[in-house]
């Protein structure tokens, strides 16, 4: 009778023993996740060049290839292969045998290009269809501002899931496939941050279309940053000058009062 009283007690306290344990690690656990803090504290996109807001588009499944547009003067461009920006052309604008300009850009005109020294771009053939320019990657810095590491599950862009990331180094080069959603987490360490670069091109988001990144953490939080463009407000007013023998009126453009939302792009963190 006095063993299975020891027994017993032994069993209960070796019960309560782990049963603490566990309170106290699932205590720990839920303390992690709440003061888990994630942050995109910075991004970079690409193409960054202002001047490229126009692009040539290849059919779906075409072997040609699609191209970045950017105006040099009021007849003449520089086309540049979409993800293969050594190759560049200077392209005339031409409509059959006619001069064109830069104007004929136009969401989804028709358009014919002729690589060469310099080519045409017509605008009387087909073949390529002209769009507002998109994003292809964009480079975001992710920083740990917590004392305890945390780790990268997915991460998503406006409502796409990212099917691969790729960790920049401190040498700027990137480690190709560092990321899946079937890997395992990526750490960013405590009060440190990583750098990845994800590629956009398959998600035809526009330059001029705000854009968030998510970021599922391994504890199931989720921290986003949305960058949208400028603001522009642009005025037109009128004025009348008096030169004497005769009134003139004077057409002013005033776009000073054009503004960021907050940040560059404007950014905003919601965790």
């Amino acid at each position: 009778m006095i063993v299975v009283v020891v027994a017993a007690v032994a069993s209960l306290s070796v019960f309560l023993t782990q049963a603490q344990a566990n309170a106290q690690n699932r205590e720990a656990y839920l303390t992690s996740v709440q003061d888990e803090n994630l942050q995109v504290a910075y991004a970079q996109f690409y193409p960054n060049n202002p001047a490229i807001q126009w692009e040539l588009d290849a059919p779906t499944g075409s072997p040609n290839p699609s191209y970045y547009v950017q105006m040099i003067g009021t007849s003449t461009v520089l086309v540049t292969q979409i993800g293969t920006p050594a190759v560049t052309f200077t392209e005339n604008l031409v409509n059959g045998l006619a001069a064109a300009d830069f104007n004929r850009f136009a969401t989804g005109a028709a358009a014919m290009i002729t690589t060469g020294s310099p080519g045409t771009i017509d605008f009387s053939g087909t073949g390529w269809t002209v769009n507002p320019a998109t994003w292809t990657n964009v480079t975001v810095t992710v920083r740990n501002l917590n004392t305890a590491a945390s780790g990268i599950y997915q991460i998503k862009v406006n409502d796409n899931w990212m099917s691969h990331w790729r960790e920049v180094g401190q040498n700027g080069q990137t480690i190709l496939g560092i990321g899946t959603p079937t890997s395992p987490a990526l750490e960013v360490p405590a009060k440190s941050s990583i750098t990845l670069n994800l590629t956009l091109s398959s998600f035809a988001i526009a330059k001029d279309d705000p854009l968030t990144v998510t970021i599922l953490s391994s504890a199931g939080n989720f921290f986003s940053a949305t960058y949208s463009p400028p603001v522009p407000v642009a005025k037109a007013s009128t004025s009348t000058e008096n030169y004497q023998v005769t009134l003139r009126d004077i057409v002013s453009f005033d776009a000073s009062q054009s503004f960021n939302k907050p940040g560059a792009w404007s950014i905003t963190h919601r965790p």
